[in-house]
């Protein structure tokens, strides 16, 4: 993957130590709220911090 900003696969900007690869994938739902999706190597995802 790209390290320049314009990959979908990225590190947590959370937790510098963490050196897992995420993909960031943004969804656009039918009641017009964008919200992104964070996938985790493991298969996991969160849309927020926390969840």
């Amino acid at each position: 993957y790209r390290n320049d900003g314009s990959s979908p696969i990225h590190q947590s900007h959370f937790n510098r130590a963490d050196k897992a690869k995420i993909l960031s994938a943004r969804f656009k739902p039918v009641d017009g709220r964008a919200r992104t999706l964070h996938v985790y190597e493991d298969g996991t995802g969160t849309f927020d911090k926390g969840d």
